[in-house]
């Protein structure tokens, strides 16, 4: 009887066996199937025996089935660990990140806040020198001013002194020659 042993093994390894287990199984079931055609092939095999034989390979199948069971177990166990392991990096690297992007904001609006401020007061200082040089400049117009009166009066002054002293000699000159006439 043929057997295809590393199909056999590749099968086992597909449903969750190890390479040892597997390797294990096929070289029972192989034994089994060459003792069984040595049996067949002699002609020595009693229907006793051959009951016997099965009774062993139900045995080992549910042996083989419960160790499977038992595989499948440890490896969900080990499955759910790595799958709650990285839930919980998972969960962190949120938080950190969280975190980091907090801190960046708060920086963000602590310098907007900083530089509000800074320009709040760049801006009261211009103001405060326009209203500087606006209130110089009208003290300036008015010494100006006040000057220009000033000098309006002085020179009004000397046009009525100087008026009033040519009325006066012509007047006088006018009576001198009215006298002399």
């Amino acid at each position: 009887m043929l057997v295809d042993t590393l199909l056999m093994m590749k099968q086992y390894e597909a449903a969750g066996l190890s390479r040892g287990q597997a390797e294990a199984l096929t070289r029972q079931i192989t034994e089994l199937v060459l003792a069984s055609s040595a049996y067949n092939d002699a002609k020595f095999i009693t229907h006793a025996a051959l009951e016997r034989l099965l009774i062993e390979l139900r045995a080992q199948q549910r042996h083989q089935g419960q160790e499977l069971v038992v595989q499948q177990q440890v490896h969900l166990a080990s499955m759910s660990k790595d799958t709650e392991r990285l839930q919980a990096q998972l969960d962190k690297f949120k938080a950190d990140i969280k975190h980091d992007v907090d801190k960046l904001t708060a920086n963000q609006k602590l310098d907007l806040n900083l530089e509000r401020g800074r320009l709040r007061d760049e801006v009261q200082q211009v103001r405060d020198k326009v209203i500087q040089i606006n209130s110089e400049c009208m003290k300036e117009l008015n010494v100006v001013r006040t000057m220009i009166e000033t000098s309006k009066s002085d020179t009004l002054k000397w046009v009525v002194v100087t008026v009033g002293g040519l009325l006066g000699a012509g007047l006088a000159a006018i009576r001198l020659v009215i006298t002399l006439s």
